[in-house]
């Protein structure tokens, strides 16, 4: 018998969550710690290892901040515009901010012309976060997924997700031929509606399996894997390293898919009740990725970090990703705080004056 079963509602905020979104955030640092500030360097064996393992752990990050967005969003119809000029206002203070910052830091190569100006008010049109480009577009196309997903039945929603599995994870990491249906190894709008029906249907089923330890030991269990195949992967034929790279590099990767799935209802079900910090240092996260991925000061941050310099030794290596993506984390969250106040404070100050001056 088709059933169709309503959203719940949680009365309690699931700080669990807060921590994995903080933490799938701290997971971007590291992955563009190695991906831009170890670029084209010769690494000895163990340093490679190293790196493999934090990639292999961090990978899940882009699809878990997708899935608690999907989570939270799909129990709409209408189009929250308020969000949309949030993010829209946060993302303009960081494009904008960044690049006049640049252009009076010395040496950056970067000067002030009206043209670099007008690409950076215009960043979603540019571009120049390809996460926020996706993210925003997933937030206007949302309610009408939310339709679909209120109109179906589960069985039929089942199907439904199986088939755009099939077809979006399961055959892109086995298919050696190319990207055939356009998800570009999950950097892509597809990808993420995709994910956001898979968080609806966890919702929707009201969290379907509920002992905890089971998606612990699912996340643990693949992310073994997933370090295994990208150390093996220097040893293999080129056909098996695109193989690889299909199902436990890319984000629309089946390993990938299912490592995220499983950590975000491990976090789904800890409920465990953590410091109001958590939350606080969770809302403010986003504002981590738009500082250090603004395609003005990536460079000069990564250069600046001169990883490459203790590239043969391992222990260092780790010591000073580790440190590096520490202190990158740390800035974002202070600029997003500072951003805050700016910007929401003189709001309320401006009310709390208005409010005066009609007594």
């Amino acid at each position: 018998m088709n059933e169709k079963k309503e959203f719940t509602v949680k009365k309690e905020r699931n700080t669990s969550i807060d921590l994995l979104k903080a933490i799938a955030m701290f997971m971007v640092v590291i992955l563009h710690t190695i991906m831009y500030g170890l670029a084209d360097v010769e690494f000895v064996k163990a340093s490679k290892i190293v790196c493999d393992v934090l990639q292999g752990v961090s990978i899940v990050a882009v699809n878990c901040f997708v899935l608690i967005t999907g989570y939270f969003m799909c129990d709409t119809t209408k189009i929250n515009w308020g969000r949309l000029l949030r993010l829209w206002i946060q993302v303009e203070c960081f494009s904008i901010g960044m690049y006049m910052m640049m252009c009076v830091v010395p040496n950056t190569g970067i000067t002030f012309n009206v043209t670099d100006l007008i690409r950076n008010a215009m960043p979603l049109l540019t571009n120049q976060y390809w996460f926020v480009t996706c993210y925003f577009l997933l937030c206007i196309i949302a309610p009408f997924l939310n339709v679909f997903i209120n109109a179906v039945e589960n069985d039929e929603y089942r199907k439904v997700l199986i088939i755009l599995t099939i077809l979006f994870s399961v055959i892109p990491s086995i298919n050696i031929f190319g990207d055939q249906f356009g998800t570009k190894n999950g950097y892509s709008l597809i990808w993420f509606c995709i994910l956001y029906l898979i968080a609806a249907y966890i919702r929707r089923m009201d969290n379907f399996i509920s002992t905890t330890n089971i998606f612990f030991g699912i996340f643990l269990s693949l992310t073994v894997i997933n370090i295994i195949l990208r150390i093996v992967g220097d040893y293999v034929p080129e056909i098996i390293q695109v193989l690889i790279r299909n199902s436990a590099v890319a984000y629309n990767g089946s390993i990938v898919l299912i490592m995220s799935v499983a950590l975000f209802e491990y976090a789904l079900n800890k409920k465990t009740q953590m410091s109001s910090k958590v939350t606080k240092v969770a809302s403010l996260s986003f504002g981590v990725y738009l500082w250090h991925e603004n395609n003005n000061v990536r460079e000069y941050i990564w250069n600046q970090a001169k990883l490459s310099n203790v590239a043969d030794n391992w222990l260092l290596l780790l010591v000073k990703i580790l440190g590096v993506a520490i202190l990158v984390f740390t800035i974002g969250i202070l600029m997003e705080s500072i951003r805050r106040v700016v910007i929401y404070g003189g709001v309320i100050v401006q009310k709390l004056w208005n409010a005066r001056l009609e007594k």
